[in-house]
């Protein structure tokens, strides 16, 4: 009866040893974001870039402003990084969209256009003051 009281917890203890095992996460591998930004870094990398807007338009000249924080935060739509107080934003005139100003002035001489909506990127908004009601 010993024998099997032992056999018993030998085997419970080895069944919560490897349902710990299984379910705690690995340290060295990467989050699901890191995982999504590095796949699509990958992705951007490969695709064939158009040639730069045709449109006459300096787009890569959009003004740059110094980002006010919003409720909830924003993110920029092309590195997928937290837009921060004080960091240099472009908006997008035709649609009021907010980027980081230098990804959108990347995204601009390739593109031409907004990476959310689509619409055409024309330099020199008045409504370019203060992002906290942009987005």
């Amino acid at each position: 009866m010993l024998v099997a009281v032992a056999i018993g917890s030998t085997l419970m203890a080895a069944l919560v040893i490897s349902a710990m095992c299984c379910t705690c996460p690995d340290p060295e591998q990467p989050s699901p974001e890191q995982t999504q930004r590095a796949a699509l870094a990958a992705l951007a990398a490969a695709v064939p870039r158009p040639p730069p807007s045709s449109t006459g338009h300096p787009v890569a000249e959009l003004p740059c402003f110094p980002y006010a924080a919003v409720q909830g935060g924003r993110v920029c739509a092309i590195c997928l990084e937290a837009l921060r107080p004080g960091e240099l934003c472009s908006e997008v005139p035709a649609c009021g969209h907010v980027f980081h100003g230098n990804c959108v002035a990347a995204w601009a001489r390739s593109k031409g256009s907004c990476p959310l909506c689509r619409a055409e990127i024309v330099p020199g908004s008045a409504r370019v003051a203060v992002a906290d009601d942009m987005v």
